[in-house]
């Protein structure tokens, strides 16, 4: 096995990932059942660079359910690597792959953190504008961009608020409600509930733990507590942009 071993890091090393992986599964075939972690973990990653997710995350699912192995995946490897996975398949335009990766992603970064059982039908994104304008561009694009790339309904301002209902309640149901809150401060203009919204985010242990912060922190210093991430260049938001959300808004937190 040792030599074996050594040629598959060698090829590994080399960007050669696919005869990497032949050599890592002929290791894992000989053993069978008995492999090392470390060599399972060599495979594992061999698989994402060489970007063969269906395989990467059929064997983190199994090394996730063994009692031998679970202690060496941690949660944010578990969720980097469904992020990477979703990236993938949008580039490939697989997109209901793609929608189902990330959906697996939340899940299981709902599962390991702390959180209401009772929420019915989750809106999964708050999009709240520092405009407070219902037809922000910046704030439409992302809106359409969660929807179209990543199957991700969402609220945009209050723009969906009823006629008649009180605003305060119908932001805090709404965030309470979300799985993440996007706090867009570098609009092209700010309204009076610019304010109001930053401090109302800020000031709840809740809103503020799953809240990340689209373009400038320094005009306030408790912006700086919230992940960030930089405003879309023109606009533009791409599917790097988003793979960076992502990762702000799932591996930012404190999961078990």
């Amino acid at each position: 096995m040792s030599a074996t071993r050594q040629l598959a890091e060698l090829h590994s090393m080399m960007g050669n990932y696919r005869d990497a992986i032949m050599l890592y599964e002929e290791i894992q075939e000989c053993l069978r059942g008995e492999t090392p972690v470390e060599v399972l973990l060599d495979l594992l990653k061999n698989y994402e660079k060489g970007k063969d997710f269906d395989n990467a995350i059929l064997l983190l699912n199994l090394m996730m359910v063994s009692e031998d192995t679970r202690s060496s995946i941690d949660n944010k490897r578990y969720i980097g690597l469904h992020i990477g996975a979703w990236e993938f398949n949008v580039k490939q335009n697989q997109k209901e792959m793609a929608t189902q990766y990330l959906l697996d992603a939340f899940t299981f970064a709902g599962q390991n953190m702390p959180r209401k059982d009772n929420v019915k039908d989750k809106i999964k994104a708050y999009i709240l504008c520092s405009c407070d304008e219902t037809t922000c561009s910046i704030g439409e694009n992302i809106k359409m961009n969660l929807n179209s790339l990543c199957g991700i309904p969402s609220l945009h301002n209050t723009k969906d608020c009823l006629p008649g209902t009180r605003r305060l309640r119908y932001l805090e149901e709404s965030l309470d409600n979300c799985e993440f809150i996007l706090l867009i401060n570098n609009c092209e203009f700010t309204s009076e509930f610019s304010n109001f919204y930053m401090e109302l985010v800020i000031s709840s242990d809740v809103f503020r733990s799953k809240a990340v912060l689209i373009g400038n922190a320094e005009m306030d210093p408790q912006l700086r507590m919230l992940q960030r991430v930089a405003f879309p260049e023109t606009n533009d938001v791409t599917i790097g942009w988003l793979k960076d959300l992502f990762e702000k808004v799932l591996l930012g937190r404190d999961l078990k």
